[in-house]
């Protein structure tokens, strides 16, 4: 079962103690060995988290658009739920998410158009430069990138934080209160920081057009 969102207080110590409960017992003996003193509080940056923490946190983002909550002003909103999974396929966490919708002036998309992200395998990795979107005073932007040939082609594809009220072109839209948009970001920042560079998302539609 998903963790639930309430009341649990997302910090690096905090995601990677939950994750190190998902492991069997002696592959976190085996990769913690000689880190413990960082996990209570050192800096993990000094390399505590070596190429084992990699092998072992192997984690992954399925997105799931299973309904349209809406319309956009160019096309359908879909709206659905973005898993965290562990490398055993454990849901940890969970997030509603939207896509489609929005069609910004200079887009590929003809109007009308359909402007949600492709289905498919993609990877997310921290954003550099540009301004970050901003939902209830809590801003993140991480990149997407695939090696599928999109028709037509698309650039700037994201996860971010929205509304979910005028959707997003060609990027997952992350809703929730302040709370939740805060806690995706803690986690996100900590496993691209000091785990992978980056980690792999695959989106799924569970519903027709």
């Amino acid at each position: 079962m998903a963790k639930t969102l309430m009341a649990y207080k997302v910090t690096t110590y905090s995601f990677l103690s939950a994750r190190f409960d998902s492991l069997p017992r002696t592959a976190i003996t085996a990769a913690a060995g000689g880190t413990a003193a960082m996990l209570g509080g050192g800096n993990f940056a000094n390399g505590a988290l070596s190429a084992a923490f990699t092998y072992l946190f192997n984690d992954w983002i399925e997105i799931i658009f299973n309904n349209i909550i809406g319309q956009g002003p160019n096309s359908p909103i879909y709206g659905g739920k973005a898993y965290w999974k562990s490398d055993n396929g454990e849901t940890l966490y969970e997030w509603d998410v939207t896509t489609g919708g929005y069609r910004s002036t200079d887009s590929k998309v003809p109007p009308g158009g359909n402007t949600r992200i492709p289905e498919g395998e993609w990877y997310a990795k921290i954003k550099i430069g540009g301004k970050p979107f901003k939902v209830h005073g809590v801003k993140f932007k991480y990149e997407l990138s695939t090696n599928m040939k999109l028709h037509p082609p698309r650039s700037d594809i994201l996860l971010h934080p929205d509304t979910g009220k005028l959707g997003t072109e060609g990027c997952v839209g992350f809703c929730g209160d302040r709370f939740q948009l805060k806690t995706f970001r803690y986690i996100m920042n900590d496993y691209l920081k000091y785990i992978e560079p980056r980690i792999r998302v695959k989106v799924n539609y569970a519903i027709k057009d």
